[in-house]
């Protein structure tokens, strides 16, 4: 009856072994936060006409949380048609149909001014940094 028990004592100190052996891995490796997989734009649901409107440009992980590490080099662009513009900023002279900004933190700022109510798609594309990020899918329409 002693051999069951020895054997039943040996495959425990196994198993305790295995499971101090991968906790101590898992602690001594280091942690790094997951990176930036995706570019989102945060839109008021309504943009009126001749009445300028903010909309924000982030990039996100995959725990949607904004990577403030992240200083890329991105494109916002309007549906072909529109007569919607943008600007980076609301006293930049000229409003075009596509703009080019930098995230700083994670995120960037433009300005959308519709010209008339339509139904308006914008775009997000990443143009330059360490590494690319997946596009937008095109966002819903602002109207």
């Amino acid at each position: 009856m002693r051999k069951p028990r020895f054997k039943h004592r040996r495959i425990m100190f196994i198993l305790i072994g295995f499971i101090v052996a991968l906790a101590l891995s898992y602690t001594t490796l280091p942690q790094q936060p997951p990176g930036a997989k995706r570019l989102t734009l945060v839109t008021p649901p309504t943009i009126h006409p001749n009445i300028a409107a903010e909309v924000t440009v982030a990039a996100f992980n995959d725990l949607m949380q904004v990577d403030v590490s992240r200083g890329d080099l991105d494109e916002v662009s309007l549906s072909p048609g529109s007569h919607a513009r943008l600007a980076v900023e609301e006293t930049q002279p000229e409003w075009t149909s596509i703009v080019t900004l930098r995230l700083v933190e994670g995120k960037a700022t433009l300005i959308i001014l519709g010209g008339r109510y339509e139904t308006v798609v914008l775009t997000a594309r990443w143009v330059d940094s360490e590494s690319p990020h997946n596009p937008t899918p095109p966002q819903r329409p602002l109207t």
